[in-house]
């Protein structure tokens, strides 16, 4: 196995010894480089290239740029930022732009040896992700080719598309629920026949996948057409798992980057605030400062409070408290959020439409954590509404089944919705459109849901609002599922509409 390929950038020759030093006794083939400019030749001419760790102010060009000419060059190439001047815009910048690493000089020898192991141990995960995909793909190809009868026949799909015949291909995540599937309401729209199969990816249900056949003259479906829905649904079912997975992993170490990131700062910030309080506290305890400075030094111990909060913040959301779950009903929870945002949405002249199940559903949670999780996700629907509007809430239960037995939770507004290009970072720690934003509320709640062994999505349409769903489990996944799959017609839902 070929020893990882590191490149070091860095204009000053003392701090690019440091490095060295700190790397010295590794395993890596080290090349280290002065010019920035020179660095980035070294890098596209003799790849690739399995880490680049680059100072951010140099001559020449800057680290943020040289980052983003390594990123759109090689997008699997990790990259770590030293600097001597660490602030949180650069550092968030750097992240933004894929940097795995944020350091502030003068760094420890292991903590520059922990994070560049981190970020080598990520490329190779990443690179080993990328070869099973590969093999996923073959081996779903080589499938393909064993249907042979099918491919005799010609592509089913292609005769779907004929005149006579209308026909409708669906994924859906909760296929389970969706009156779509009940025979009697296809048999009400006038369809005749009628072919839905699993989406599987290691014995897990992903979704389905449906044909119709709406015209009365043609045929229904045969086992041969089931045999070549099965394979495709096969070969759907990984790709949906595989991109799921791969977007679970990206999420969880750009948390663990932000993670480091907070604590880097919250050091270095937190020292220097504490520092400033201890001063004013000082100089306001002593009785002769006049009257105008004191009220100087007032607003300036305030400020420093309020940085202080921050930084306290900024903390609690790299390293939340793992949750304490327990047996409890969703429905209270909710209703407790919504009591505390009564006088906001009067204020903002929005109503409350409930539609709960029927019968008490119980999740496995954190209440006090689940309901952070609500808060944000009703404030973002609150301020989604200026004008007012209704705010749709539903509760109803998940299809028991493996992995998991749960809750499902939609909130839904009427709001502009969300644009496409936003739709997919709305989740990314410190992207906001809000002015004034944070960027924190929805990172942080995925990442309690995430905790409590649930999800946590969103859909929206440009004009038309969005919806964010809870999917909560009521018990541990290892447990084995005790419930049976009821069909969706025989679920009836009770419509409440009160006033928050």
């Amino acid at each position: 196995m070929e020893s990882p390929k590191v490149l070091v950038v860095d204009d000053n020759p003392a701090d690019l010894e440091s490095v060295v030093a700190a790397l010295s006794d590794t395993n890596y083939t080290l090349v280290t480089e002065v010019d920035s400019r020179k660095a980035l030749e070294r890098f596209e001419d003799q790849g690739p290239w399995d880490l680049v760790i680059s100072d951010l102010r140099m001559r020449g060009m800057h680290g943020l740029a040289l980052l983003k000419r390594i990123k759109g060059h090689d997008p699997s190439t990790e990259t770590i930022i030293i600097t001597a001047r660490a602030d949180t815009g650069s550092a968030i910048e750097a992240l933004n732009l894929g940097a795995f690493g944020y350091l502030a000089k003068p760094f420890h020898r292991q903590e520059l040896r922990h994070c560049v192991a981190r970020a080598l141990e990520r490329q190779r995960l990443a690179a080993e992700q990328r070869r099973l995909i590969r093999e996923l793909e073959e081996r779903d190809a080589r499938r393909r080719k064993e249907i042979a009868t099918i491919a005799s026949r010609g592509d089913m799909l292609s005769r779907m598309r004929s005149p006579t015949e209308i026909s409708e291909v669906l994924i859906e995540k909760d296929a389970a629920l969706d009156p779509r599937l009940c025979a009697p309401a296809f048999s009400a729209a006038g369809v005749n026949s009628f072919l839905c199969v699993p989406l599987e990816s290691q014995n897990e249900l992903v979704g389905c996948m449906e044909a119709l056949i709406l015209s009365q003259s043609m045929r229904t479906f045969t086992s041969e057409d089931r045999e070549f829905l099965e394979a495709v649904g096969h070969i759907v079912g990984n790709a949906i798992q595989a991109r799921r997975r791969e977007q679970q992993a990206r999420d969880a170490e750009k948390m663990a980057a932000v993670g480091e990131l907070a604590a880097g700062v919250a050091h270095e910030l937190g020292n220097a605030l504490a520092i400033a309080g201890s001063a004013v506290q000082f100089l306001l305890a002593n009785p002769d400062v006049a009257s105008p400075v004191r009220q100087h030094l007032e607003v300036i111990y305030r400020n420093v409070a309020a940085g202080q909060k921050i930084i306290k913040d900024l903390l609690s959301f790299a390293r939340p408290n793992p949750p304490c779950r327990v047996a409890t009903e969703i429905e209270p929870i909710l209703e407790q959020a919504l009591l505390f945002l009564k006088r906001k949405m009067a204020n903002a002249r929005i109503e409350v439409s409930r539609h709960y199940w029927p019968g008490a559903l119980q999740v496995l949670a954190d209440a006090q954590q689940i309901q952070q999780v609500f808060l944000n996700i009703l404030l973002n629907a609150i301020q989604a509404m200026p004008r007012g509007g209704t705010l749709t809430l539903r509760t109803v239960p998940e299809p028991p089944g493996p992995p998991w037995t749960g809750v499902r939770v939609e909130i839904a507004d009427m709001g502009d919705g969300i644009p496409a290009e936003y739709l997919h970072r709305i989740f990314d720690p410190f992207f906001t459109t809000k002015e004034g934003g944070t960027g924190l509320g929805l990172s942080v709640s995925r990442r309690i849901i995430a905790a409590h062994g649930g999800e946590l999505s969103v859909e929206s349409e440009e004009g038309h609002g969005a919806r964010l769903t809870v999917r909560l489990p009521t018990r541990p996944p290892t447990c084995p599922p005790q419930a049976e799959v009821h069909g969706s017609d025989s679920a009836i839902l009770r419509d409440q509409r009160r006033d928050a």
